[in-house]
């Protein structure tokens, strides 16, 4: 019997037109991706591929079997599609990779509805940085990741999600600063100054900046938000951060926004020919229906 995941093998194959591009949009490695097809082969007792120096292509048997291996996914998908309509039992573990983000309060209520209805599914949650999420869903650690502005990788699709975040600075109470109602970059050069390590990367703070760039007083920077929070309750520097995440802690931190504004856009984002549970099928239909 064909495993399931060889038929998405060979047609990334016959897609791609070449084993190594193939490998890297299914995350093996080449060698074990070329010997899953060569033992195809001895169990079909046919050549599927005409493997030339810089291309593959298909034998006449492999175009009749593409056309087959079509036909069977596509009736795996619809079957799968199918109980997941029916008021039956779903269960099942979602992993889920996020960044930290104020719009989870409106996730986790729609996960709070979900569960409700599907009690059998459990969530869980890794938080990290962009690069770390797309690690963890090439290597299978999460299933899906919710991203801010991510950097479009050929290997995932992307959803825009109806969730904005204004970026700003996150400072005392007591602060001269917070008698003003926004801050421009220019007044943060006299200031001591806690960044995120993707903003510091990032094109973004370029764009935002320009020439005053290089002339931050950047004195520590952190990929998740709670530590940083520490550092700014005991008035380490200014917390460079999202509105609304100032709650995570109770702090005497306010927020005020950035000037010229600087708004991030929160992004499903999935592996490209993944195939999912009905679970997590039923799970990302309804997360791409919410609402703002």
């Amino acid at each position: 019997m064909i495993e399931t995941r060889l038929f998405y093998y060979f047609l990334a194959i016959a897609r791609e037109g070449n084993i190594t591009r193939a490998a890297q949009q299914l995350f093996v490695t080449q060698s074990t991706l070329s010997k899953q097809m060569q033992d195809l082969e001895k169990t079909l007792g046919k050549q599927l591929f005409i493997r030339g120096k810089r291309q593959i292509t298909l034998t006449e048997d492999g175009e009749f079997f593409k056309s087959k291996a079509e036909e069977i996914l596509q009736l795996v998908e619809q079957t799968e599609s199918a109980f997941s309509k029916k008021e039956e039992i779903l269960a099942g573990d979602i992993y889920i990779g996020t960044a930290e983000v104020p719009s989870m309060e409106k996730i986790a209520h729609l996960i709070k509805s979900f569960q409700e209805k599907h009690p059998h599914v459990r969530f869980h949650f890794i938080s990290g940085d962009a690069q770390q999420i797309y690690e963890h869903i090439k290597s299978g650690l999460v299933d899906f990741g919710l991203f801010l502005d991510p950097a479009v990788q050929e290997s995932f699709n992307y959803t825009k999600l109806p969730f904005h975040h204004h970026l700003g600075i996150l400072i005392p109470q007591d602060h001269i600063l917070t008698q003003q109602e926004s801050i421009s970059p220019a007044q943060l050069t006299d200031f001591p100054l806690i960044a995120p390590q993707q903003f510091q990367k990032s094109a973004e703070r370029i764009e935002l900046l320009g020439s005053l760039a290089d002339k931050l007083q950047v004195v520590a920077t952190y990929n998740l938000l709670y530590n940083a929070l520490y550092l700014a309750k005991s008035r380490v520097g200014l917390l460079i951060a999202l509105e609304g995440m100032s709650d995570l802690i109770e702090t005497d931190l306010t927020f005020r926004p950035l000037e010229p504004s600087l708004d991030t856009q929160l992004y499903l984002v999935t592996k490209k020919y993944k195939p999912y549970s009905p679970a997590i099928k039923t799970f990302l239909d309804q997360l791409q229906k919410i609402h703002e």
